[in-house]
């Protein structure tokens, strides 16, 4: 999560969604719907923010557990297991009095933009989403049910996007 806030300015256990927290020339949205009507639009799209050389991680919301409570409430909604080769992890505990629980995120290192597409890939076809961030050097990818938001790191690298996705 260190990298997310160094690298993007984005505090992803922040109660504020990712794209609320970036600045609007740096991020945009593309529909699930716009997704689905081109095969292959989704599979360019991370093969341009991710490229073979750059290191891919990618950090979930695991569980939370609200004060008082024995057992976690689990977050995870699609097995990543079922996307992700999950060989280099690290966990963190986050206590958020303001919402008295214990919030449990995980970041998994050097994933591929294979696995990256298989896991959005799911989502995009109906699969329950999970809070769940992928993003290198540049771009940070963020999917949930209905969008995903592409948030930059900075504003040349978004027009850089926009500039590949004109040439369609």
């Amino acid at each position: 999560m260190k990298r997310i806030e160094e690298q993007f300015g984005i505090l992803f256990s922040a109660e504020q969604s990712p794209y609320f927290q970036a600045q609007e020339e740096r991020r945009m949205v593309i529909l699930h719907q716009e997704l689905k009507e081109c095969a292959g639009f989704m599979q360019r799209i991370i093969t341009f923010l991710f490229e073979e050389d750059s290191r891919i991680d990618l950090t979930f919301l695991k569980s939370y557990m609200p004060y008082g409570f024995k057992k976690p409430r689990f977050f995870e909604k699609q097995a990543l297991h079922q996307s992700f080769v999950i060989r280099n992890w690290k966990e963190e505990y986050l206590d958020r009095q303001e919402t008295e629980a214990v919030l449990h995120y995980a970041t998994v290192k050097s994933v591929s933009s294979v696995e990256v597409f298989q896991y959005v890939k799911g989502i995009i076809i109906g699969k329950q989403p999970s809070l769940i961030a992928f993003y290198n050097d540049h771009y940070m990818l963020d999917v949930n049910s209905d969008e995903v938001v592409i948030i930059a790191k900075n504003k040349e690298d978004i027009h850089a996007l926009r500039k590949f996705l004109q040439k369609g």
